[in-house]
């Protein structure tokens, strides 16, 4: 990414880390031996703060500053207990917006330090972001209160026994593809063909087509072709896909295909086998949405669940312990947004009807994605979208933090540009109240990158220059602000069934604030947000052969840890052993917020390293208990019952009662049944190698590593694929985490600084030994 300039992002920090040094010089000449380090002398910069205290805690004891806080930490405790349902989330989010309003009258009335010029500017800065936070704060909260999961599980439950009996429409999966892996797609498709539903038909939509390399393009349209017959399904290769854009692939293929429902399915996401039981019963003319005036039903949306561990979880070293970063916007956000008929489509896992495709000619191709324009123009033509909050497909997530970032950045320029779609689609003119504030929402969310670094600088610039930017003293802190904070923190988790941790969001954000940055500057400098800034489609089955630091990414997070923890030293050391005054009476909360910055600051660099991890297409493995059973090849007339531990596409890990030897090497044959029951008929076999075994020192039982050989047959890879992808297994939705939980874990990272203290030898050595199989 370069900038205007012709500055590429590398040389931009490089530039601004030159400015800081110089900054730096001139702070270091300013040094005084009474004041310490400080750009500005304090006593030039910050008034009087005691009369800014509220008078009744200047006569009081610490207790009273502490009360309100010392009661919500009570609510706070037995909080877990309780369920979290419509009534009960309002009741507590009612009482967050009243503490919420409570401190920002505060902050507005009491805080702000307008002594001359320069600190009114910082301190101007400051509370401008914490307006746009507010203004969030106070729309994510009122939005997220009631849900209609249980209501669209009802309602999918009532027609589940008609789809393809008495209601049985023509359905036409398609699958886009741009250079992935024919590998994913081939599962994808696989899952697809699986799908309990007779009357669809499954078509590949390839614009894989470049004329700078043309004879890979060629090649890669042989390779699909042979697949699909191989498969028996359809293909379409779109050769004019200029841009590269999926909404134009997908509209050719709509010139291409009849079928009264369409199902857009990601090339790298498998349905389960129930999906289209679940989801199609919702366009039976014989339904209506009774809540929004006997409307039929144009879209249906369902979860993008993931089988794999996103970035920050693998590189931790904590998977399964924390949920994907998009379990909160699936089952809260969405599920909210269903109350008012304001869901978005998010590009894969959902059926639409195509007749309301044609009122809107087709999926819009004008932005870097489709999906979210594509559902605004059908809610500005009255249409009414749903979401069915249940898993019924499983996608891969990024693997690595360059990739999540890549792919962030595609969606936040995207998310701009639906604001800036002019006639196309009208949302302010069409769209009603409370569809215009989930808009207007996740507009204040694409500012996030700019109030993040404005919170994350604060603290730093403050101990740098002198300015106090809140006047404010640790008891109005804790009086005012700890309070809502801490019922925020609590409840953000609690509201979403701990689908989402507060902590970890802002490590997430931390971890995309400087890039977003970068982007939203560029779409600002160009004055276009539909310039090319990243519209790389999002990398699969990444093989990670040596650590990577990102430093392009990272680095000024880097800068920014280094230097605050540096100077924070510097102050608080020379302060309490009275080389030069304190900054103070609003050192204590200074100082909270400089460590609590640090320590996201810290969790996030560390979650950007990205580990080794070598990928086959054998996949990933999941933990499947399945029944099976071995056959030597040199001894046919017996078997050895077994039990898998975890099997992938590309081998298994077996557990066989009592000491067995087996030499490395040894080819077998692995018989897997479809239930944990071998007498049942739906039982296939497979050739294997063995890798290594080992046998346990606590009890009789032997641990066997294997891996399939190459040459799978199309049957077995179908059983292994609807085995592993096609029906939805007890991990793949584990317990959240609760907020105590979640707090633990950014603690462990911290401690074990697992992604620097782990070894590439011994990673890249465990990854080879396992060779994509189980293990």
């Amino acid at each position: 990414m370069r900038f205007p300039w012709n500055r590429t992002l590398g040389e931009f920090w490089f530039d601004l880390f030159l400015v800081a040094s110089g900054l730096m010089v001139i702070f270091l000449n300013r040094w005084t031996s009474s004041w310490g380090p400080y750009f500005f002398p304090p006593y030039d910069m910050n008034p009087d703060q005691m009369p800014r205290v509220p008078h009744y805690l200047l006569a009081t004891s610490q207790a009273i500053a502490l009360l309100p806080l010392s009661i919500v930490i009570g609510v706070c405790l037995f909080l877990s207990r309780f369920q979290a349902t419509n009534l009960s989330r309002g009741i507590l989010k009612g009482v967050l917006l009243i503490l919420g309003i409570r401190y920002f009258i505060w902050r507005t009335s009491v805080t702000l330090n307008f002594t001359n010029a320069t600190s009114s500017i910082f301190s101007i800065i400051l509370y401008a972001s914490e307006i746009i936070a507010f203004l969030s704060f106070l729309l994510y909260t009122v939005q997220s209160i009631s849900t209609t999961t249980d209501k669209r599980t009802l309602q999918a439950d009532g027609f589940a026994e008609q789809v393809g009996t008495t209601y049985n429409p023509t359905v036409d999966v398609l699958v886009p593809t741009h250079n992935e892996d024919i590998a994913i797609v081939r599962r994808t498709i696989i899952g697809c063909q699986a799908m309990e539903y007779v009357n669809k038909t499954v078509y590949i939509l390839n614009d894989g087509y470049d004329k700078d390399e043309l004879t890979k393009s060629e090649q890669r349209d042989r390779d699909l072709q042979k697949m699909a017959e191989e498969l028996n399904c359809k293909y379409i290769y779109y050769t004019e896909n200029e841009y590269k854009k999926k909404a134009s692939n997908l509209n050719h293929a709509l010139t291409k295909t009849q079928g009264e429902l369409v199902i857009v399915m990601d090339a790298d996401f498998i349905p389960f086998s129930n999906f289209l039981t679940r989801t199609i019963g919702f366009f039976d003319p014989d339904f209506f949405d009774l809540d929004w005036r006997r409307k039929p039903i144009d879209l249906v949306q369902t979860p993008q669940h993931f089988y794999n561990p996103d970035y920050h979880c693998r590189n931790l070293g904590l998977e399964g312990t924390l949920p994907n970063d998009m379990e909160h916007f699936y089952h809260l956000l969405q599920p909210n947004r269903d109350m008012h008929n304001g869901v978005i489509c998010c590009g894969s896992s959902y059926v639409v009807r195509r007749s309301a495709l044609d009122r809107v000619n087709g999926f819009y191709p004008k932005c870097c994605v489709e999906d979210f324009q594509t559902s605004l123009r059908l809610l500005c033509q009255g249409s009414k979208i749903v979401f069915l909050n249940e898993i019924l497909s499983m996608g891969e997530s990024p693997r690595t933090y360059s990739e999540f970032i890549n792919q962030r950045l595609r969606w936040l320029q995207g998310n701009v540009q639906a604001y800036f779609c002019g006639k196309e689609i009208p949302i302010w003119s069409k769209l009603n109240f409370f569809q215009l504030s989930f808009l207007i929402s996740q507009g204040l969310h694409c500012l996030q990158s700019i109030v993040r670094i404005v919170f994350l600088l604060s603290p730093f610039i403050s101990l740098f220059t002198g300015i106090s930017p809140v006047l404010a003293p640790w008891q109005s802190v804790c009086f005012f602000f700890l309070p809502f904070w801490v019922l925020l923190v609590v409840t953000y988790g609690w509201a979403a069934e701990y689908r989402v941790s507060y902590l970890w969001n802002e490590i997430y954000e931390v971890g995309l604030c400087f890039p977003a940055f970068c982007m939203l500057f560029k779409l600002i400098w160009q004055w276009n947000p539909f310039s090319k800034v990243n519209t790389n489609v999002t990398l699969k089955q990444q093989q990670i052969d040596r650590r990577q630091y990102n430093w392009e990414h990272l680095w000024p997070l880097w800068g920014l840890l280094v230097s605050t923890v540096g100077l924070g030293l510097i102050r608080v050391i020379g302060g309490q052993t009275g080389a030069w005054q304190k900054l103070g009476d609003n050192t204590p909360a200074l100082i909270f917020w400089m460590i609590y910055n640090t320590i996201i600051l810290v969790v996030a660099i560390l979650s950007g390293i990205d580990q080794i991890e070598t990928r086959t297409e054998g996949g990933d493995r999941f933990p499947l208990n399945i029944q099976c059973s071995l056959t030597p090849d040199d001894a046919s007339n017996y078997s050895i019952p077994a039990q898998t531990s975890n099997l992938s596409e590309g081998g298994a890990c077996l557990l066989l009662d009592g000491p067995r030897d087996f030499p490395k090497g040894e080819r077998l044959t692995l018989n897997i049944s479809g239930e944990n029951d071998l007498s049942t008929d739906d039982i296939f076999s497979i050739q294997a190698n063995v890798i290594d075994y080992e046998r346990s020192t606590t009890s009789c039982e032997t641990k066997l590593r294997v891996k399939f050989i190459d040459e799978i047959t199309t049957p077995q890879r179908r059983s292994l694929v609807q085995r592993l992808y096609s029906q939805k297994y007890d991990f793949h939705q584990p317990k959240p985490p609760t907020t105590i939980d979640s707090t633990l874990a950014v603690l462990k990272s911290i401690v074990l600084l697992q992604p620097l203290m782990t070894a590439d030898q011994r990673n890249l050595s465990e990854s080879s030994t396992t060779g994509g199989s189980a293990g």
